[in-house]
C-alpha cells in the first residue's frame, strides 16, 4: 500500500512532464501506425513543432510557464514512440 501512495504521490508532482511525453508519444504513435517511414517523420516533425509552440505561449502569452524540462519530457516522448513504432521504418 506504501508503494501504491508513492506512486500516486509522483504522479501528481509531475503530472504536467507525464502530460507533456504523453501528448508527443501518441502523436507520434499515430503517424507510426501506418509503419510508413515519411508518416512518422511527419509526426515527428508535428510533435516537436507543437512542443516549441507550447513554450513559446507559455511566454509570450504568461499564461504559462516556460519550462526546458516540459521539452525533456517532449523529447522523451517522441523518442519511446519512436522506439515503439520500430526504428526501422524510418529507413
Amino acid at each position: 500500500m506504501e508503494k501504491l501512495k508513492k506512486a500516486f504521490e509522483f504522479v501528481k508532482r509531475h503530472a504536467d512532464k507525464i502530460a507533456h511525453f504523453a501528448v508527443n508519444f501518441c502523436i507520434v504513435l499515430a503517424a507510426g501506425v501506418f509503419r510508413n517511414g515519411w508518416l512518422i517523420l511527419a509526426g515527428v516533425l508535428v510533435a516537436v513543432a507543437a512542443s516549441l509552440a507550447k513554450e513559446v505561449w507559455d511566454k509570450v502569452s504568461g499564461k504559462g510557464e516556460c519550462d526546458w524540462k516540459d521539452l525533456v519530457a517532449d523529447a522523451i516522448g517522441i523518442a519511446a514512440a519512436l522506439i515503439f513504432t520500430g526504428l526501422g521504418a524510418l529507413v
